[in-house]
């Protein structure tokens, strides 16, 4: 019985780099932006939409290697920024 899967299975490799990444640009940037006076809600957004959208793409497309053509990963990295930023927006500022 041959099974096709279509999702495929972040590694640890992978799930560790994304989190690593995402951890360690809040520690960078958390506390410039608050030097800067920027709010903190305002900050958390910024901060986390963009790490999440370039560790989850780093992740997927390079560790993983999940794209057939440039194009491809261009729409994927697109899709992943949409998707961080209203998540993101969602959590931060609606309170879901």
């Amino acid at each position: 019985m041959e099974q096709n899967r279509e999702w495929k299975m972040l590694s640890f490799k992978s799930a560790f780099v994304f989190f690593g990444l995402v951890i360690l640009i809040n520690f960078i940037f958390q506390p410039l932006f608050g030097l800067l006076g920027i709010s903190e809600q305002v900050s958390l957004f910024v901060i986390n939409s963009v790490g999440i959208s370039i560790a989850l793409s780093y992740a997927l497309l390079v560790l993983n290697k999940m794209y057939r053509s440039k194009k491809q990963a261009l729409i994927m990295s697109g899709l992943i920024t949409l998707a961080s930023f209203l998540v993101c927006y969602a959590v931060i500022f609606l309170g879901l």
